[in-house]
C-alpha cells in the first residue's frame, strides 16, 4: 500500500510539473549534401538537444517522412530552409519547428506552404531590438548609426526604426536602389557612428561584405554592427548572435511549452543570446573597452528583460 502510494504521488508531482516520463518524439531532419562542418554541426545539435530534453525520445529521419508525420506527440525538427520547404510540402499534421534559418527565409518558405500547417520557428539572425540596444550600450548617449535597406528586409529595418526611437538611437535608412555604387552607399551614411549590418543577398550584391567592412570601417571609421560572430571576426565591431547552445536552450523552451498547452508558439528570435565584441576595433574607435559578458549585461539592463 505505502509503495503504490509512493507512486501515486510522484506521478502527481510529475504532473504537476507539465512533464511525463516520456513526453514524445522529436524527428530531426537535414538536407542532403552537407558539409562536413556542417554535419558536425548537425550531430552537436541532436546531442545537446537529447541532454536537454530527456523525457523525449530524437531520431534522424528523410525530409519527406517527416512531413507526413501525424499526432501532437511527435515534433518535427527542420535544420535549414531547405529542409523546411522539403517538409512543408508533406500532408503531416505534426508540429514543425524551423532552426538555423533566418526571418526572411522563414517567412519565403511559408508564403509556399499549405494552409493550416503547424509550423514555427527559432530564428537564426539576431533580433533587431537586441543589436539597437547593443549600439546604445557601446556608443552612449548620442548614439547614432545607419543601417542600408532593401526590399528583402524591411521589416527587420523597421524593427529597429521602432527599437531605435525607443532606446535614444539615431538611426539613418539608406535605401540601396537609390545608389548606384558602394562609395555613394557609404557616403551616404555620413554624420553617424556605426554601421547596422544586415544579411541581405540584395545589399552585398551591390557592396560585397569585405568592400563594406574597408569602406566603412577602414576609410570611413564606422564600427559595424554585424549579423554573426564571423563578421566580428573579420572586423566588426561586435554582434548579438545566437549560438548552438543558445538554439538548442530555445528551442527546448519552445517544446516545453508545446507540451504543457499543446499551443504552437509563433516563430520568434531566440530567447537565448550570445555577444561578441572586437576589441581591437573598440581601440580603434576609441570606445570604453568592456568584455562580451559586461556588454551582454548591459544591453539586458536596457531590454529590461524584452526581445
Amino acid at each position: 500500500m505505502l509503495i503504490r502510494l509512493l507512486v501515486i504521488i510522484v506521478i502527481t508531482m510529475l504532473s504537476m510539473d507539465g512533464r511525463r516520463a516520456f513526453a514524445g518524439n522529436l524527428f530531426i531532419t537535414k538536407e542532403e549534401g552537407l558539409s562536413a562542418q556542417q554535419e558536425r554541426l548537425v550531430a552537436s545539435f541532436g546531442s545537446r538537444l537529447s541532454g536537454q530534453l530527456r523525457d523525449w525520445s530524437a531520431k534522424f529521419v528523410p525530409p519527406g517522412d517527416a512531413g507526413d508525420l501525424e499526432g501532437p506527440d511527435n515534433i518535427v525538427v527542420a535544420l535549414g530552409e531547405d529542409a523546411l520547404s522539403e517538409v512543408a510540402k508533406g500532408k503531416g499534421s505534426s508540429p514543425i519547428v524551423a532552426v538555423f534559418i533566418s526571418r526572411s527565409s522563414y517567412q519565403e518558405v511559408i508564403k509556399r506552404t499549405r494552409p493550416g500547417s503547424r509550423v514555427t520557428a527559432v530564428y537564426s539572425d539576431p533580433s533587431p531590438k537586441r543589436q539597437i540596444a547593443l549600439i546604445k550600450t557601446l556608443l552612449g548617449e548620442g548614439a547614432s548609426a545607419g543601417v542600408i535597406q532593401s526590399s528583402g528586409v524591411r521589416e527587420d529595418v523597421n524593427e529597429s526604426v521602432l527599437a531605435a526611437k525607443e532606446l535614444g538611437v539615431r538611426l539613418r535608412v539608406v535605401d540601396i536602389d537609390r545608389h548606384k555604387n558602394p562609395k555613394s552607399v557609404i557616403e551616404s551614411l555620413s554624420g553617424v557612428r556605426a554601421l547596422l549590418l544586415q544579411k541581405d543577398k540584395e545589399v552585398f550584391e551591390t557592396i560585397p561584405l569585405d568592400t563594406m567592412l574597408v569602406l566603412a570601417y577602414d576609410i570611413n571609421n564606422l564600427g559595424i554592427i554585424g549579423y554573426s560572430s564571423g563578421v566580428v571576426k573579420n572586423g566588426a565591431l561586435a554582434t548579438t548572435y545566437t549560438s548552438l547552445e543558445d538554439t538548442v536552450n530555445s528551442f527546448a523552451v519552445l517544446v516545453r511549452k508545446i507540451e504543457t498547452s499543446g499551443d504552437i508558439p509563433p516563430p520568434d528570435f531566440s530567447e537565448f543570446y550570445s555577444v561578441s565584441v572586437n576589441k581591437y576595433v573598440m581601440r580603434s574607435l576609441e570606445l570604453p573597452e568592456r568584455d562580451d559578458d559586461a556588454v551582454k549585461n548591459s544591453i539586458a539592463d536596457l531590454l529590461k528583460g524584452g526581445k
